[in-house]
């Protein structure tokens, strides 16, 4: 079989069956944790040779060889924010990204193959697999992952586009207890960096996650009184119980379902403000010298309501590992020089986003006034133009970065100096001349432009306000700086979540969210800054469209240039030739650059993180990949500390 080969400027993604022959252990001989070997020895677990799988996968320490013991403190901000768990603590799909190398390579599956085409692929799970609670995982879990939950129209009623091609859905068959083939009619040219991916949210459900012996309780197939228990537990249905058990987000809140993680959740992200867990006896890796993984007892993540109680937490020493939320430029000055205060340091966080934040106008809005105005594109640039993007870089990004629009980045295969810099040059005189041009002569006695109903122009802007405290600097900035231009800003701080679901309903005027999609390996798996397609609600401009081709209502017809762009998209997710997908994705590019759909601002400047000096094996620079968990990929259960 030959070698399949995904190459990109800055990561090549190869696999071979040949080449990735099961990672094995020099001896029998086992080592693990003081509390688990006690454990052993009282007889309440099984030896630890007993379980672990035959083969355990070998994970190399960043610097050294760890001890055991110790938790993982760090923080996580209000009631939505399981991205940070997503991205820290549950990395561990059927196959992964190497750390170092970019490549893919086996996890819970010990050897996965493809044929020449794209259009099956094959893992073979590790013999010996275990669930946390000791309960064997094998190619049953996956089978009912796919028979119980995919196939079934109440719990999955669209299937997940990065499992279907155009014909339909893969379908999915046990070859024996360990293997299971995934069959698609035709190519599937991204489906191994998705299932790599684990992003566990929209698109792409973690099918690794299903404990058959722990939720076949859940449904009526399995147990006839699941309604009955559904109702008993404050679900309307059996199929809102199992989401509000398996859910993306709902799983977090949920303590007691068996884990292949590292850790075993221990107290739910709820009310009590703690997200914590403890260590994992079944973990079915170890380290060279056959020391059982994760070093780390458990984690600790305090949930705070306020960003600034997070730094404080650093200033105390209370953080040992963490970028999200605390790492901003506002905080960096604070933060750099009270290292030794709070017995830290920094460490890198590279990013592929191209844009700091990106305003979303709603295109297929519901007030057919406004959809014909946000459809204008002079309307768009006109806005581009009266948004002084330098004065938000000095103010609010402290002189770093640079002004950008969502377009890729300059490391990209797919990069475009006219296409970032298209628009964003600061010209009041220009919005001004180009919103008259298109009828908006007439203001009311604030000096606000009207609309040729005679309704003040405005832009009801939605700003998460759990998430990245800068927006609210930037778009108070932007406000003042689109008042001169007599377009009035209104600012409606709102939860995330609730944001998304307006979005995915399409409630809602215009909203801000990240640029991500900057470099390729970002870039191909999440597209959605470039065109009308996304299912997260976190990018929805254009929901209509969007439904149109994935056979959605409501739905609208959209222009020919946006079907050009969905058709290069099934070209590339049809293609087993990285020249083909390149291509398409460029066509997908080139249509963003005409139509300019959404606003950026800044090009973001290298982030940082925050690390203990008691915290060990944390490589000094973390590219924080959008759609992958970026610190889940560096292996955090090799993290271990010098201070407990």
């Amino acid at each position: 079989m030959k070698p399949v080969q995904w190459t990109t400027r800055w990561s090549t993604f190869t696999f071979c069956a040949a080449a990735l022959l099961p990672f094995s252990v020099a001896a029998a001989e086992y080592h693990e944790a003081p509390a688990l070997e006690a454990a052993a020895m009282a007889e309440t677990l099984p030896p630890v040779a007993d379980r672990l799988p035959l083969h355990p996968m070998v994970v190399t320490p960043e610097e050294s060889i760890g001890q055991y013991g110790g938790t993982w403190r760090a923080t996580m901000f209000g009631a939505s924010d399981h991205w940070w768990l997503i991205k820290t603590v549950s990395y561990e799909p059927l196959i992964r990204f190497d750390a170092k190398s970019g490549k893919l390579i086996p996890n819970l599956a010990e050897s996965f193959e493809a044929n020449d085409d794209a259009t099956e692929f094959t893992f073979t799970l590790r013999e010996g697999l275990k669930w946390s609670d000791g309960e064997p995982y094998t190619a049953d879990d996956i089978m009912f992952w796919f028979e119980d939950v995919f196939s079934d129209p109440e719990l999955t009623p669209a299937p997940a586009k990065w499992l279907s091609t155009e014909s339909g859905p893969a379908v999915v068959e046990k070859v024996d207890e360990r293997t299971v083939r995934f069959t698609f009619q035709e190519p599937n040219g991204l489906f191994l960096r998705k299932l790599a991916s684990n992003s566990n949210i929209g698109e792409i459900a973690p099918i690794h996650m299903y404990p058959r012996h722990y939720l076949e309780k859940l449904l009526p197939k399995y147990n006839e009184n699941a309604e009955a228990e559904a109702k008993a537990a404050g679900a309307s249905s059996w199929a809102e119980h199992f989401g509000n058990v398996t859910g993306s987000l709902s799983r977090w809140r949920y303590a007691g379902m068996p884990t292949l993680l590292p850790w075993v959740l221990t107290s739910p992200y709820d009310d009590r403000g703690l997200v914590a867990a403890e260590r994992n006896p079944y973990y079915f890796k170890v380290d060279p010298q056959n020391n059982q993984l994760p070093y780390l007892d458990g984690y600790e993540f305090r949930v705070v309501q306020d960003a600034e109680a997070m730094v404080l937490r650093a200033l105390a020493g209370e953080i040992d590992l963490q970028d999200r939320t605390i790492a901003t430029l506002k905080n960096k000055a604070v933060l750099y020089d009270n290292q030794d205060r709070g017995n830290y340091h920094l460490f890198d966080v590279p990013t592929p986003d191209h844009n700091q934040m990106i305003v979303y106008l709603n295109l297929n809005h519901n007030d057919l006034a406004k959809r014909e105005l946000y459809q204008n594109k002079n309307f768009r640039i006109a806005l581009s133009h009266a948004t002084d993007r330098q004065e938000i870089i000095d103010l609010v990004y402290f002189g770093q970065g640079e002004p950008w629009q969502a377009a890729p980045r300059r490391e990209s295969v797919h990069f475009d100096e006219e296409f970032a810099k298209q628009y964003t040059e600061y010209d009041p005189d220009k919005a001004n001349a180009l919103l008259d041009e298109i009828g908006l002569t007439e203001r009311d006695s604030s000096g606000f432009r009207l609309d040729k109903d005679g309704n003040r122009v405005a832009v009801f802007l939605e700003v998460p306000s759990d998430f990245r405290p800068d927006w609210t600097d930037v778009v108070e900035l932007m406000k003042a700086q689109w008042q001169k231009v007599g377009v009035d800003l209104q600012i409606r701080p709102l939860g995330r979540a609730l944001i998304r679901n307006r979005a995915l309903a399409n409630e809602h005027d215009a909203f801000v969210f990240i640029g991500n999609g900057g470099l390729d390996t970002d870039l191909y798996l999440e597209a959605n800054n470039f065109f009308p397609h996304d299912d997260t609600g976190y990018r929805t401009f254009a929901l209509l469209w969007s439904n149109y081709f994935a056979g959605l209502e409501p739905s609208e017809e959209p222009p020919a240039s946006v079907k050009a762009q969905f058709e290069a998209r099934r070209k590339l997710l049809g293609a087993a030739d990285p020249a083909v997908q390149q291509a398409a994705m460029q066509t997908i590019i080139d249509g963003a650059k005409e139509a300019f759909y959404t606003i950026g601002t800044a090009l973001p400047s290298p982030g940082y993180g925050i690390v203990s000096n008691d915290m060990h094996n944390v490589p000094g620079a973390i590219v924080n990949y959008g759609p992958i968990p970026y610190i889940g990929v560096v292996n955090p259960e090799q993290f271990y500390k010098t201070s407990n």
